[in-house]
Parts: C-alpha cells; sequence; structure tokens
C-alpha cells in the first residue's frame, strides 16, 4: 500500500510540473532562429503581451544587439538596478526602452532588467538590421 501511495505522489507531482507553462520566446535574426526561456515576472509579462515584434535592431558596444520596444515594462521584482550581463543574457534596459540581446559580457549597468536567457549559444548576425521576436506556445 505504502508502495503505491509512494508511486502516486511521485506521479501527480510530475503531471503538475509538465503542466507548468514555460516562458519560451523565438527570436530570428537574419537567417538565425534561436529560442530563448524567459522568467516569470511582471517585465516579461508585459513583453509577452507586446508579441509578435518586427523592430529595427542594431549593434550595440560591440556586445549586444538591441531593439526598441513600443511600449514600456513594468519594472520586475529581481531589478536590483546594477546587473552584470553576461553573453546569452536577455534583458530589458529600463531607461531607454529596449531590449537587449547579450552575446558578449559587461560590466553591471544600472537600469538592466533581467528577462530571461537563450537556451544555446547566441551568435547573432551583426549584420541583421530586422529582428522578430514571438511568443512559443
Amino acid at each position: 500500500m505504502k508502495a503505491l501511495i509512494y508511486a502516486l505522489i511521485i506521479l501527480f507531482s510530475h503531471t503538475a510540473a509538465a503542466q507548468e507553462p514555460t516562458m519560451k520566446i523565438k527570436i530570428t535574426l537574419g537567417h538565425q532562429i534561436h529560442t530563448a526561456t524567459l522568467e516569470d515576472n511582471p517585465s516579461t509579462q508585459a513583453l509577452l503581451k507586446q508579441l509578435p515584434l518586427s523592430p529595427p535592431a542594431e549593434n550595440y558596444g560591440g556586445i549586444e544587439k538591441i531593439a526598441y520596444l513600443p511600449q514600456k515594462l513594468p519594472d520586475s521584482p529581481n531589478h536590483n538596478g546594477n546587473f552584470a550581463p553576461n553573453a546569452g543574457d536577455v534583458t530589458y534596459y529600463a531607461p531607454w526602452g529596449n531590449l537587449a540581446l547579450f552575446y558578449g559580457s559587461t560590466n553591471p549597468a544600472n537600469g538592466l532588467v533581467y528577462l530571461g536567457r537563450f537556451d544555446g549559444e547566441f551568435k547573432p548576425l551583426v549584420t541583421a538590421n530586422q529582428i522578430t521576436i514571438e511568443r512559443i506556445e
């Protein structure tokens, strides 16, 4: 009987975990397609409501691809005002209202909000000047 109860507990815990929604987006940059997993917070929820988007993109500082959003995102509880991004981070720069997709690392930046991370290595096509961001259901 204990074994049956234990098996049911395991089964239900895996089922509940499998039903949790994932916060995934697809990012197309030129001919490259990337996916990223986002945190669940007010900033990412607001971003998802704006998708799909196809804003112009540009390189910035030799370490990131940036794209301006049509609407600013709210602050996030994990925003401590001084985030140090690494290659592969998906972030939002609150002062300018732009997404910042990092392919290099840099010092901490005031106003940078961590949204999530690329699922694999992010090597952007430097010449691409258009980005498409879509939610993966």
